[in-house]
């Protein structure tokens, strides 16, 4: 039980200073390119959800035509995707730029 809630803070912890990370590198981004960072923020948040409303309605569509109830599934494959959107890819993004920076 202790593991799992030390591996549960450490996770909020990462995201918390990938975030921010992320944050900074939007605003630099936007700095950079003379472009509005509210332009770049509703991008990103576009982007980034985009796998979300896909992996949806794909579960969501299978299901109905199956006939089947997949309500667990389908909130599943919606929280999956958002859990690598949050680790992996923000993760990769902010050593990019920190490594081209």
């Amino acid at each position: 039980m202790i593991v799992q809630v030390a591996i549960l803070a450490a996770g909020l912890v990462a995201l918390y200073l990938l975030g921010d990370v992320l944050g900074d590198s939007i605003y630099e981004l936007g700095v950079a390119f003379a472009v509005p960072v509210v332009v770049l923020g509703a991008l990103t948040a576009i982007a980034t959800s985009l796998p979300e409303l896909t992996t949806f309605f794909a579960s969501y569509a299978a299901h109905k035509r199956a006939g089947t109830d997949g309500n667990a599934e389908v909130m599943h494959n919606m929280m999956a995707s958002n859990v690598v959107n949050l680790f992996l890819v923000q993760a990769i993004g902010v050593g990019i730029f920190q490594t081209v920076a």
